[in-house]
């Protein structure tokens, strides 16, 4: 299992901050999250910033990048304010 932390917004669509996922990879995982928990939650997770063990996917492989357990995935979304 991998572990998900939900930040900000993206735990509110969700109604909850953390929770467990079988996933190979990103995109699995968000298509598993997507389905959990519904379009409100999809719209967030198109926006969000994905953390992969502390680095950002984008700066990986992206969506394609490979979990395996006890891998410590967060979705974050942006906020903005002044």
């Amino acid at each position: 299992m991998v572990d998900v932390t939900l930040v900000g917004s993206i735990g509110e669509a969700a109604g909850t901050r953390r929770t467990q996922v079988k996933a190979g990879n990103i995109k699995e995982l968000l298509e598993i999250l997507n389905s959990r928990y519904g379009a409100a939650f999809a719209r967030r997770a198109k926006a969000s910033r994905i953390v992969v063990n502390g680095s950002p996917i984008q700066f990986g492989e992206g969506v394609k990048t490979p979990l395996k357990e006890g891998d410590e995935v967060a979705l974050l979304v942006p906020t903005g304010g002044g």
